[in-house]
């Protein structure tokens, strides 16, 4: 049993739609701990994968994701843990990206100091903590996958045991712009309940006023 726990903003959905579901011989689980209703399959390899297991960066604690991993060593404690992370000025600003998309009303220096937990930034613990409790673990560089993707689905798919699958190198899960970001910080504002507010900015405004 393989769980893919994140980070949140480490091509979570690449690996989601593009990796884990085209791979041989794996039955592939979209699920945390809460909602595992489904019982692993025999003769398969069995993957979860849920970027919120390591934590919500978005609105919650380190803490919390440590207590998630702490059940996930008691119900499996074989279990294989599979992590990417990235660059952490990089990663600090991708996640309040997400939290503007989900509604987030704050600028990004409230936003750090009232909602983000800097303890998210200790990789080490985060890395010691895997490495004491868990016997196979692998950590990943998010750049690897920009850097080689070949290498880095290759160390992924040796690690999950299973051969390299007919993939497109896609990005997902793209950052907004700058003048996006604030448009869709201004929506929130006004609590205009849209499905996903920057893609309505993107085809009303911005390429209403180029065309």
């Amino acid at each position: 049993m393989i769980w893919h726990i994140g980070y949140i903003k480490n091509a979570s959905t690449f690996l989601q739609r593009d990796i884990f579901p085209k791979l041989e011989n794996v039955k592939y689980f979209t699920t945390d701990l809460k909602n595992i209703n489904d019982k692993p399959v025999p003769n398969m390899i069995n993957l979860f994968s849920h970027e919120n297991m390591a934590g919500d960066m978005t609105h919650s604690t380190a803490k919390k994701g440590f207590e998630k991993l702490d059940k996930l060593k008691r119900n499996f404690p074989e279990a294989k843990i599979l992590l990417i992370y990235r660059n952490k000025n990089r990663w600090v600003k991708s996640v309040y990206n997400q939290y503007v998309k989900e509604g987030g009303k704050y600028s990004f220096s409230k936003w750090f100091e009232r909602v983000f937990d800097t303890e998210f930034l200790d990789y080490e613990s985060m890395f010691s903590y895997l490495k004491n409790n868990f016997k196979q673990v692998l950590i990943l560089p998010f750049e690897l996958l920009i850097e080689d993707h070949k290498t880095f689905v290759e160390k992924l798919c040796k690690f999950i045991g299973a051969p390299v699958p007919e993939y497109k190198n896609v990005v997902r899960g793209r950052s907004l712009s700058r003048p996006m970001l604030a448009g869709v910080r201004l929506i929130n504002h006004f609590n205009i309940k849209l499905n996903r507010p920057y893609r309505w900015i993107d085809q009303t405004l911005w390429r209403k006023k180029i065309g």
